[in-house]
């Protein structure tokens, strides 16, 4: 266990360590914000199911990192791509910049939604 408190991001000072009420505190209040921050990730992935783009306010860097990891990979590199074009072009607007994207998006949605049509319309097969 005091290893583990060692090698924490968030080390407690030594005298915490060798209090054991106030390490036990120390350990209460890191459950309450790890919980605190799995429940905030999780009400973000709700709320980015519905949405393309969700824009959150960091106070800190550390706070900007977390909410930064919360991108899937394929935003980060759809990111990446947008940054490059950004670069090349120096400045573009935001339809051309992500047209493509949008069509694509559109492209999908159609296509899930005829195969539910279809799913729904298809005679159940006889094998005769």
């Amino acid at each position: 266990m005091y290893d583990n408190v060692y090698e924490s991001l968030e080390k407690p000072s030594d005298d915490i360590i060798e209090d054991d009420e106030a390490l036990d505190k120390w350990f209460e209040k890191q459950r309450v914000e790890r919980n605190k921050k799995s429940k905030q990730k999780h009400k973000m992935n709700n709320r980015m199911d519905k949405h393309s783009e969700i824009f959150i306010m960091a106070k800190t860097d550390k706070e900007a990192d977390e909410i930064w990891e919360l991108n899937n990979e394929w935003t980060l590199a759809r990111l990446q791509k947008e940054a490059q074009v950004i670069e090349e072009q120096g400045s573009i607007s935001e339809y051309k910049l992500r047209r493509n994207i949008i069509k694509r998006e559109l492209q999908l949605q159609n296509s899930k939604k005829f195969a539910e049509v279809r799913r729904e319309n298809a005679k159940p097969r006889s094998f005769a």
